[in-house]
């Protein structure tokens, strides 16, 4: 009788087993997320201008933090990986203003209306001359992409005639970006306006916010959240090419 029961024992014990082995598979592929895209890697050359040096010193920690940042979300929704390397870039116009890197132009002092283009004259600090200027005068044929950072309080001249300072970041092309990025604005903004800008690159557009929250349309600026699964609303999410670079 004790026989008996002891081979029923060892009848059942595979049962348990197998059962157990069954529920750790099942939570382990719940658990770990499957990259539904084979791993691109994308080179970036990051240009620091002569103001973000001023600001930020020549230690390149918090801009690597950032960037770090910024890659969550292409890693985790595109299995897109961003490997930035960092340089230095002199030589733009905002280096001639007369006021300062952190002072808005004025057409007193900076001898000229404020023009959005690389035309010549323009103010010190308008935005799309110093964009142009770095892009045709960077380094960066054997990277993906390109993008310059730079701190200083650069102007634009909207369509209704009004100047203001409110411009953070351009791209013109898919191929160079350029951002602001400031201690006063902190990290997690310094880090959403990147990523609106290299979304730009993978043919995203702005656009006003439509009941979902997206980069492109200043969706994420109150979350400080950084590993997020995905930062693009189902429109960008279509829109989004994963191997424009």
């Amino acid at each position: 009788m004790r026989m008996l029961k002891q081979r029923k024992k060892l009848y059942y014990e595979p049962k348990r087993i197998y059962c157990l082995l069954l529920i750790f598979i099942l939570v382990l592929n719940i658990s770990i997320p499957v990259q539904a895209y084979p791993e691109r890697t994308v080179y970036i050359r990051v240009f620091k201008d002569a103001s973000y040096q001023d600001m930020y010193s020549s230690n390149t920690s918090e801009l690597n933090t950032t960037m770090t940042y910024v890659s969550y979300p292409f890693f985790n929704k595109w299995n897109i990986v961003l490997s930035p390397s960092y340089t230095t870039c002199s030589g733009a116009p905002l280096e001639s203003c007369g006021k300062g890197y952190y002072t808005v132009c004025n057409n007193t002092q900076c001898g000229s209306t404020c023009q959005n283009n690389s035309s010549t004259p323009n103010h010190h600090k308008n935005f799309d001359f110093n964009y142009y200027y770095i892009r045709s005068h960077a380094s960066y044929s054997a990277y993906d992409l390109g993008f310059a950072v730079t701190s200083a309080k650069l102007c634009h001249k909207h369509s209704g005639g009004t100047h203001d300072t409110c411009g953070l970041g351009m791209v013109s092309g898919n191929t160079f970006g350029m951002a602001k990025q400031t201690t006063s604005r902190g990290t997690m903004l310094n880090v959403r306006v990147i990523q609106h800008e290299l979304s730009h690159c993978y043919g995203c557009s702005d656009h006003s916010d439509a009941g979902e929250r997206c980069i492109m349309s200043g969706g994420f600026d109150n979350n400080y959240t950084y590993n997020l699964t995905s930062i693009w609303c189902t429109t960008c999410t279509s829109n989004f090419n994963r191997t424009a670079h």
